[in-house]
């Protein structure tokens, strides 16, 4: 229902001759009342607006979007970001991620934006200084040392050593500081 109140104010806002907004309403609320019998694939030959053409944006806007995710109208400057669910703009140097924009200095990381310093792990940010064990779990603080295996990640506190996929503290030989660990 709220596509259909967002095509209504973006044919209402588009700057088109009355007789062809007229048409585009009629097709949106055709389209709106086909799909709600079930029949997705019949309002789309309605002209329903997310799925057909790019909108008419005003002067100074250009059209985003691809058809799968609706269009909208970004202003001149603002990059067209597809990533997500609805077409969406984000500001001059910021990140597309997901549906939102991510600021100077963030990453993208699945759909959540990591500050700067901060690594991304498994869609989760890492703390600044973690480390992404495994590709699955982080390791921070005092836990710095990633041990285990992928389906069964560990973080090892700092100063011990990983030997077989356990945390041990460090045996007496500097160059097999697994043997004779304590585990």
């Amino acid at each position: 229902m709220s596509v259909l109140f967002d095509d209504i104010s973006r044919i209402i806002a588009s700057p088109i001759p009355r007789r062809r907004a007229m048409r585009l309403l009629g097709q949106a609320i055709g389209g709106a009342v086909v799909a709600s019998w079930g029949l997705g694939r019949t309002s789309r030959a309605f002209g329903a607006q997310n799925s057909a053409a790019p909108l008419n944006c005003s002067k100074g806007q250009s059209s985003c979007g691809n058809g799968s995710c609706g269009y909208t109208c970004c202003p001149s400057g603002e990059a067209c970001c597809t990533d997500g669910s609805k077409a969406y703009c984000c500001s001059s140097g910021s990140t597309c991620c997901k549906g939102q924009c991510c600021g100077k200095g963030e990453t993208c990381c699945g759909s959540t934006c990591c500050p700067s310093g901060q690594t991304c792990c498994n869609g989760a940010c890492c703390p600044q200084g973690g480390t992404c064990c495994n590709g699955t779990t982080c390791c921070s603080g005092a836990n710095t040392v990633c041990c285990g295996t992928t389906s069964k990640p560990l973080c090892c506190n700092c100063g011990e050593v990983c030997c077989s996929g356990k945390c041990c503290e460090k045996g007496p030989s500097p160059n097999n500081p697994c043997y004779n660990a304590r585990c």
